[in-house]
């Protein structure tokens, strides 16, 4: 064998010696990139107690797809409440916005409805509501409750004030000449001025009937006053009675006013005799 066929042999078999490890350095480059590709966000959620989470159990849903899963449920630094880390699926990344909401779904009777009823089998499980913000986020603080109108449904949310607590409550319908168009979303004592608030959201097309001239009153139970003509009584239909509602109008004798925008206030008054007072 000469001297240069000796060189040729012994290239050849060096080369042979780094096929294997090229091909496991490619095979984890190739893993690599694809866990990158397909793997989906890790967030934190921050609730009040740990009710309804469990470890590699609670799934977090929108529209009833599973999203991802809770992996860890811990207590927070101030031992107040819990902080739920989760790894949601990919397709979850373009809806975690700075708006996006979370809750717990759990089942719920009451007067009005039922709801919940699938986790009675299924178990409880966290709701995703997209958000539409421009900014990314992965922190969140769930809600307390449930959101009684969805993120980005159409409509108007006004405000309602009052003097003095009412029996009108978070969750009563508002309603336009007996038909629900509406529902009260949130109510509290504001210590600055002394009043009731209320946060209204009235559906869309029904919230363009509301406009600057137009009175709310209260529903709710039975009214009694008295007058030149004796006692008058006025009752609510029987779901009002039960449940509480708000109502709206333009008074007899006042035109119709402008188009309001959001957030705008209105007084809530007791009764329809009030509003013409």
């Amino acid at each position: 064998m000469t001297t240069e066929q000796a060189k040729i042999s012994q290239g050849r078999s060096f080369s042979g010696i780094w096929i294997i490890p090229l091909i496991a350095l490619l095979l984890g480059v190739y893993m690599v990139v694809h866990t990158w590709l397909t793997e989906g966000p890790t967030i934190t959620v921050a609730f009040n107690n740990a009710s309804g989470l469990a470890e590699g159990k609670t799934k977090i849903k929108y529209r009833s797809v599973d999203m991802g899963v809770v992996e860890e449920v811990r207590l927070n630094d101030e031992f107040d409440g819990v902080i739920a880390t989760i790894k949601l699926d990919r397709q979850a990344l373009p809806l975690l916005r700075d708006d996006t909401r979370f809750w717990v779904v759990t089942a719920q009777v009451g007067l009005g409805n039922i709801t919940g009823l699938d986790t009675l089998l299924s178990g409880a499980y966290i709701q995703l509501a997209p958000g539409t913000g421009k900014k990314g986020q992965r922190k969140f603080v769930a809600l307390e409750k449930p959101p009684l109108t969805p993120s980005g449904a159409p409509g108007l949310r006004i405000q309602l004030t009052s003097e003095r607590a009412s029996s009108v409550s978070a969750g009563d319908k508002v309603l336009y000449k007996g038909y629900q168009v509406g529902r009260v979303e949130t109510m509290e004592f504001s210590p600055a001025d002394r009043r009731m608030r209320y946060k209204v959201f009235i559906d869309a097309p029904y919230h363009e009937l509301v406009n600057s001239a137009v009175r709310f009153w209260d529903v709710s139970g039975i009214s009694l006053s008295a007058g030149a003509d004796g006692f008058k009584v006025d009752t609510a239909s029987m779901d009002t009675i039960l449940l509480g509602g708000v109502t709206f109008g333009v008074p007899e004798g006042i035109e119709s006013g402008d188009a309001v925008k959001h957030d705008t206030e209105f007084k809530l008054f007791t009764s329809y005799e009030d509003t013409l007072k």
